[in-house]
């Protein structure tokens, strides 16, 4: 069947009565879509969106195996936007779910529309726009926070019941920190760099602090990068869930500070805006995060998900890249990003009096790079190069 027609049976079944769709749109390289509801029951949306998993990268689509393939980003997907259905129906958080069909890894859900993202305001010329859009992104991330902690065991009932999940590595999202590790001392090694024990028991405990955050665990988005999201006239709606699960919270907080990791827009936002932004997100998340009013706690599990943030985005992964050419992908570079995310951590540590071994760590990696390597700081993002 075409995806035209799988999602006209799903959502027959959602709306309890006939559908017709006609293709409006193809995006991401044929996995969704855009379609225009030509005939439905009275109330429907005017388009609806459909994603579909296909295989890829000689990986198949395979909703049965418990090995990792494009199927689980899609059925992460699914659990995070019915979940939301269920904790939080009217929060205007996500795109409402219609509906799924696991045999063609496919789900529908509502279209936002094509109005602006974080994109528009951060790539502008207006920085008071910028700073709005910012907080506004950080009080609907907290808002979310706020609305799923404490619903976990629904969660992974609701992801289990769609097929087995994949392994979660440590319940960390992007990268297996236990994994990650011998790259990363053989990257000191080739920089001249002895890690002092007190980084690896600083490594042990931010993995620990990761994968049991207590309090600071909910359904976090893991990908909140600035063209997930559009802004509305009722506040900032996050869509694209692939990564969608349950982690430490500020994993989400923390992107700004981080100059979105796992983005392509990357480029900096001045400290006095990231402390602002997480100022906000602060505020927001005392409703379900009382821990949160001990400005020293949250500054400390803050500079644990930066640090994660820089190992799981291979930050610290340097042994086959010392030699050859940058590459540029999308508005910076890598070698950009490894100097501004190694200095905001260890910035952050500073500030929050942890971590010192790390903090020194970075600091002495980036002193190494500086004499191989000969880079232009990260840049601001537009919006704020006129302050």
């Amino acid at each position: 069947m075409t995806e035209r027609e799988v999602a006209e049976r799903v959502l027959r079944e959602a709306w309890s009565g006939d559908v017709r769709l006609a293709l409006a749109e193809t995006y991401r390289e044929g996995r969704c879509f855009l379609f225009r509801v030509e005939a439905a029951p009275p109330g429907h949306p005017p388009t609806v969106i459909v994603k579909r998993a296909i295989d890829q990268d000689g990986f198949v689509a395979d909703p049965d195996s418990p090995d990792r393939n494009p199927a689980h980003a899609l059925l992460d997907e699914w659990a995070s936007l019915a979940f939301l259905v269920e904790v939080a129906p009217d929060a205007g958080l996500a795109p409402r779910f219609y509906g799924g069909d696991r045999d063609t890894c496919l789900i529908v859900y509502e279209d936002l529309g094509s109005g602006p993202s974080l994109v528009e305001p951060l790539m502008g010329t207006d920085p008071e726009a910028a700073r709005a859009a910012l907080r506004g992104h950080a009080e609907t991330v907290a808002r979310l926070h706020n609305a799923t902690t404490g619903r976990e065991v629904r969660f992974e009932q609701i992801r289990r019941e769609l097929g087995p999940p994949v392994h979660r590595r440590g319940g960390m999202g992007w990268g297996d920190l236990d994994a990650l590790k011998p790259d990363m001392a053989e990257g000191f090694a080739a920089l001249g760099i002895t890690a002092e024990s007190g980084f690896w028991d600083d490594y042990r405990a931010m993995a620990e602090a990761i994968a049991q955050p207590g309090p600071f665990r909910s359904l976090v988005h893991n990908d909140s990068c600035p063209d997930n999201c559009r802004l509305t006239e009722t506040g900032v709606r996050l869509f694209d869930f692939e990564v969608g699960g349950f982690h430490h919270r500020l994993l989400d907080a923390a992107y700004a500070r981080m100059s979105m990791p796992h983005c392509y827009l990357s480029n900096a936002v001045p400290p006095e805006v990231v402390r602002e932004t997480e100022e906000t997100y602060r505020q927001f998340a005392l409703l379900t995060a009382p821990e949160m009013a001990d400005g020293s706690r949250f500054r400390r599990e803050m500079a644990h998900a930066c640090f994660y943030w820089v190992v799981s985005n291979g930050i610290w992964q340097l042994r086959d890249r010392f030699d050859g050419d940058d590459f540029t992908w999308g508005i910076a570079t890598w070698r950009q990003r490894v100097f501004h995310r190694l200095e905001a951590l260890a910035d952050l540590c500073d500030e929050a009096e942890t971590m010192p071994a790390v903090a020194k760590a970075a600091r002495e990696t980036t002193a190494r790079l500086h004499e191989r390597w000969t880079v232009e700081p990260l840049p601001l993002y537009p919006a704020f190069r006129r302050e």
